[in-house]
This record gives structure tokens, sequence and C-alpha cells, in this order.
């Protein structure tokens, strides 16, 4: 199972940055109900940027394009890249996990499935149910989960997903989230 090993600034203080639902489109002029989303994300990495101290990894849980295209990747990858972090994306409903995984592994981009970082493991589960708007778990990935559980030694385990597994009391949210959440919480 490759892992990939990072080296945080203070090994005792891991400082992790989320994002989420980025919706980049393919064409620069689409909006998402209006709004510019590359502009939103331009905005949202300038306060990750501004930081003290800076973080040592960033999650990108999901929803990173809108359109499943080439171009979408294409423009959200320099945007990533302008961090200077490392970024470990994962897919969400709206994405295309060959394309983002064909694409977003470039420089300080990746889409690798466990992460150490300090007395930290991160794990990204891809939950990708193609035709749905929720998600859910394929043995595999369950599977792969207790691998790098049973292999975590001492370490922390952060677990990333897009869909929630859990009821978040939001009758639209709760619509689309994890159908197995049940399964990866057990």
């Amino acid at each position: 199972m490759p892992i990939r090993k990072l080296n945080p600034a203070d090994p005792a203080r891991v400082r992790v940055v989320q994002i989420t639902d980025t919706h980049i489109f393919a064409d620069p002029q689409a909006r998402f109900d209006g709004v510019d989303t590359l502009a939103s994300l331009q905005s949202v990495l300038e306060a990750v940027r501004a930081l003290e101290p800076a973080p040592d990894l960033v999650l990108a849980t999901g929803d990173l394009v809108n359109d499943p295209e080439t171009a979408a990747y294409a423009r959200l990858l320099p945007e990533l890249q302008s961090l200077g972090l490392p970024v470990c994306c994962l897919p969400g409903n709206h994405d295309e996990p060959g394309l983002l995984h064909e694409i977003l592994n470039a420089g300080t981009v990746c889409t690798d499935p466990i992460v150490d970082i300090g007395s930290w493991r991160i794990v990204l589960l891809n939950d990708y149910l193609p035709g749905s708007d929720g998600g859910r778990l394929p043995a595999s990935e369950l599977a792969r989960l207790d691998g790098a559980l049973s292999e975590a030694g001492d370490r922390h385990v952060l677990i990333a997903v897009h869909h929630p597994p859990v009821s978040v009391g939001s009758p639209w949210m709760d619509a689309m989230g994890l159908e197995n959440g049940a399964a990866l919480l057990a």
C-alpha cells in the first residue's frame, strides 16, 4: 500500500487545512448558482497562504470540479500548486476519479491514498458512486482502510471521505450522504 511520508515543520504539532467542493468549471465563464468558483477558490487559497504558521498539508476532499473534464482539472491544478504546500486530493460525486488521478498528481499535488505526517496517518477514501449524488465505499476501500488502520502503529488516524457518514441534520445533505456510513464507522 503506497504511503506518502511528509515531514512537518513541527512533528509534535501538525497543521492541516481542508478545502472541499471547489466546483471548478471547464468553462471560465460558467458559474455555480451565480458564484465564480475559481475566484472563490483563489480567495480561500489566499487565506490559507496568510496562515501563521503555515499549514503542513492541505486536504482537498472532493467535488473539486463541477465538470468532470480535463479542462476543469487543468484550471484547478495550478491553483492548488500555487500554495507551494503538499495538497492531497480525493474525488467527490462531481469528479471523475480517473481524470482526477491522472491530472492531480503533479508537483506538490497528489492523490496518494495514505499520508504519514508527524504522529498522524491520514487515510483518504474514494466513495465515488457513478450516477449518484451520494457516495458508497466499495469493499476494496474498506479493506484498504482496515489495512491502513492495522499498520498505523501508534499514530493517530484521520479518515477523509467526501460524503458524510452520519446524518448532519440537513435534509438536502442527508439525502446524498454515504450509503454505507455504518460500515465505515464499524
